[in-house]
């Protein structure tokens, strides 16, 4: 054991006023630094402090929305803060999605309604990993978009209907291929794999169309030829299932969730979606922040009004709900390859910057 170092107290004392410090029994003496190397090592730490803020704002943008872990459940606590459990659940994750698309892939070409069943009741057990997961990352006002009230409707008359009912097809066909499909191009969805959150967007916001055109053009024998009334009447089910919840959660309750920390789908598209500097951007503010929700709306009308007619001319032609299909894909696998490349060029960037 070392022993301790002998401090004479007196001289502590008496050099508190003075600009020798003292340390473990060693004297250091300040005055022998010069200002010249003080005004250097002040300028040579500024920068790196600025580089961190930069790297740290850069990195965890959407992080601000997030409330303390004393609010989770400890359960989830427990495994966020065990990093093998969590790296584990990721490779098992990307697993099972890799699986998935081979499975999936297959009983397109092998049995179709064997496809449509699967791909929908996946849909449904994503969902239920979706609810804790999304609970602790603080998007749990994402659950109540229309997209998950499209996805039960779906199961519905697929499960329980059992392709029955004529009105069902078509209100779930208009709800899948005429609003569900806008997701990924509105929130600008990605295939990547490996992220449990955007890969699952993906997912749902792909397969339910999938499935709608696989029932329509691949499954059923008879349908109704000329665009029936009820393509036009599910605009009445999807206005209700996607205003109330939006009115709520981004006029009602807003101040609520901005106190909370609670991040919600519109947080979401005006952080990560649209970036400054671009028109998209300057459009939702053109106003100021405080009417950056109600332009959002006025925008989303026309826009979901325009996949509407694409889901009409989809529902007359095969080869336009062929493209349409492919078209979604196509955009979101560029999306994935873009999110790739630029995150592996940020990461040489940085490896270049540290051996320099």
């Amino acid at each position: 054991m070392s022993e301790i170092p002998n401090v004479n107290t007196e001289e502590i004392l008496n050099n508190t006023n003075s600009n020798t410090n003292i340390t473990n029994g060693k004297k250091h003496f300040t005055e022998e630094v010069t200002p010249e190397i003080h005004n250097k090592n002040e300028g040579h730490e500024q920068p790196h402090e600025q580089h961190n803020e930069k790297h740290h704002e850069k990195h965890h943008k959407v992080s601000k929305y997030r409330i303390s872990h004393d609010f989770k459940p400890k359960w989830m606590q427990n495994i966020a803060d065990n990093k093998k459990l969590v790296k584990f659940f990721k490779i098992l994750y990307f697993m099972i999605v890799i699986v998935n698309l081979i499975v999936s892939s297959a009983l397109f070409f092998i049995d179709k309604l064997l496809f449509i069943k699967y791909c929908s009741a996946f849909l449904i057990l994503l969902y239920i990993i979706r609810v804790p997961h999304f609970y602790y990352l603080d998007y749990h006002t994402f659950l109540h978009d229309f997209c998950y009230f499209s996805m039960f409707f779906q199961a519905y008359y697929i499960f329980v209907d059992d392709f029955k009912t004529d009105s069902l097809f078509i209100s779930m066909f208009a709800f899948t291929v005429g609003w569900v499909i806008t997701g990924n191009m509105f929130f600008q969805d990605g295939f990547i794999p490996h992220e449990f959150t955007n890969y699952g967007t993906f997912h749902l916001h792909f397969f339910q169309p999938l499935i709608g055109y696989t029932i329509r053009w691949h499954y059923l024998e008879k349908v109704p030829e000329q665009i029936p009334l009820d393509m036009y009447l599910s605009v009445i089910p999807y206005l209700l299932a996607w205003l109330i919840p939006f009115a709520v959660i981004n006029y009602a309750l807003k101040d609520y969730y901005k106190r909370q920390k609670i991040c919600t789908s519109e947080d979401f598209l005006f952080d990560r979606t649209i970036r400054k500097g671009t028109f998209a951007h300057k459009l939702y503010y053109m106003f100021g922040e405080r009417f950056a929700t109600l332009i959002n709306t006025l925008i989303i009308l026309p826009y979901f009004t325009f996949h509407f007619l694409c889901c009409m001319i989809s529902y007359k032609y095969y080869w336009f709900n062929t493209i349409y299909i492919i078209l979604d894909f196509l955009m979101c696998l560029y999306n994935g390859a873009s999110f790739y490349f630029g995150r592996y060029q940020k990461m040489n960037a940085h490896l270049v910057d540290h051996l320099s």
